[in-house]
């Protein structure tokens, strides 16, 4: 056998050796990306469905590789444009099959952690703005505490100088001050117990996203899953506490015509609406759980490297086809001085002159 058959009968062999091992690649990328799809639907389905599309493409590249193959060492003139065609076309449908799936399983944990980050983040983020709304509430809790001292020092001006009814001591006027006073109080009580709430289903949620990210490093999705949602219940309940919400019975306790209450009145009311007017609604985002498969899809520029791996495994049988085509046109360019094997130089010297 000459050399040159050699060397193309090694390369096919190795080609088709190849061909195989990236077919059956194929075939378990599409049989654990259906799988994964088709988890949640359970049953026989979950299984035999993606077992049935990977034999089958397994089956199908494997017997199409082995023929394109084969034909490669006699492929000359038109026939060429033609085997190459047709191993572009495996090599894409390659590609298009489990290029994907190879790439979820080189990269699909870095892409999947890089999602966790950025949720971490907008929660993170959501977290603080819902713990900033405290500071424009302190300003009301300390105008109402202002208002119960305004109140106390007109209760004292009644009882020592009788400075609206005209008489000192105890009367109608100073129960209904002091009425209004200890109402104002109660109500101060329960507005400051609001900031109180908040900072613990914040610091609620902050654990819950400290116990999420571990899961990420672990790789427990279903924790990060878990952990996030319970973060994001928190925030949203602490989002909606809000001490405005009691300023109205507020002002229905400072009804009176004394210019000190109105007046009391009227900063608790002008306090109350900069407060409102410096909230602003802060929206929880809820957490996208997703799989590895979706996370290489919507951060590919995470995981270029992986995706550019498994486009080149998924291409090396293209690439050795391409070798055995040349080569064998290489070798058919050639001077048959192998066909000699076997001769005495004198003989090899004489045919090549007959020649």
């Amino acid at each position: 056998m000459r050399t040159e058959e050699k060397s193309v009968t090694t390369g096919t062999f190795l080609a088709n050796s190849m061909a195989i091992v990236a077919s059956v690649l194929t075939g378990l990328g599409v049989f654990w990306g259906l799988r994964g799809a088709l988890a949640a639907e359970g049953g026989a389905s979950a299984w035999l469905i993606p077992a049935g599309a990977a034999i089958g493409l397994f089956c199908l590249l494997a017997t199409s590789w082995h023929f394109v193959l084969g034909m490669a060492g006699n492929a000359r003139g038109a026939a060429i444009p033609l085997v190459l065609g047709t191993g572009l076309v495996l090599t894409g449908l390659s590609i298009t099959t489990s290029a994907w799936w190879l790439t979820s399983a080189l990269g699909g944990g870095m892409a999947l952690r890089h999602h966790h980050q950025t949720q971490f983040v907008a929660l993170t983020r959501a977290i603080q703005q819902v713990q900033d709304q405290a500071g424009a509430e302190r300003r009301l809790l300390l105008e109402i505490g202002a208002a119960r001292s305004a109140l106390q020092q007109a209760v004292d001006d009644e009882l020592k100088n009788g400075t609206f009814s005209g008489k000192r001591g105890p009367g109608p006027v100073t129960r209904d001050l002091e009425r209004m006073s200890a109402a104002l109080a109660e109500q101060q009580l329960a507005l400051e117990k609001v900031p109180d709430e908040r900072e613990a289903l914040l610091a609620h949620a902050r654990d819950a996203l400290d116990l999420a990210k571990q899961a990420s490093q672990e790789g427990d999705e279903a924790g990060v899953d878990q952990g996030m949602t319970r973060a994001g219940r928190f925030a949203a309940k602490a989002a909606r506490l809000d001490v405005t919400e009691l300023v109205p019975v507020i002002q229905a306790v400072l009804t009176s015509d004394r210019p000190p209450v109105q007046k009391v009145a009227d900063g608790v009311r002008s306090t109350a609406r900069d407060v409102q007017g410096d909230r602003s609604q802060v929206d929880i985002p809820p957490y996208q759980s997703i799989t590895r498969a979706e996370a290489v899809l919507r951060y590919p520029e995470q995981v270029a490297a992986a995706w550019a791996v498994a486009v080149a495994l998924e291409s090396l049988v293209f690439a050795l086809l391409c070798v055995l085509v040349v080569r064998a046109n290489l070798d058919r360019m050639q001077p048959p001085d192998d066909d000699l094997d076997g001769g005495t130089p004198a003989e090899v010297t004489t045919l090549r002159r007959a020649a």
